[in-house]
């Protein structure tokens, strides 16, 4: 089944549900959920590649767009995997800490 964003907030209920993804997080980015609201998507812990900051924005969590669509092809047809993604993960605004997606690919900068 697959799942819709969640808010990562210390000293609720959640805190529990979610040790292992804010473990996680911090070992990528160094970004507590002390400090900011952060939305994950459950089931998609290994798709995540860090932690986004913009100027005068909340940092937001990435994924990597290819991880994510495989995940989803497991239980799903590819045509179907990108129909989902295309309509609730990357379609879905739940606000100023909804996850960005990454299309990792090989160029590098000069």
């Amino acid at each position: 089944m697959i799942k819709t964003p969640r808010a990562i907030k210390t000293g609720t209920e959640e805190t529990l549900i979610i040790d292992i993804m804010e473990e996680q997080i911090e070992e990528i980015a160094g970004f507590s959920s002390e400090d900011h609201d952060l939305l994950v998507m459950d089931g998609f812990d290994d798709c995540i590649e860090g932690v986004v900051e913009r100027f005068g924005q909340n940092p937001i969590v990435c994924y990597n767009k290819q991880k994510v669509l495989s995940v989803l092809e497991e239980e799903m047809t590819s045509e179907e995997a990108h129909e989902w993604f295309e309509f609730n993960q990357i379609g879905a605004w739940v606000g100023d800490s909804t996850p960005c997606f990454i299309t990792k690919g090989e160029k590098t900068c000069d």
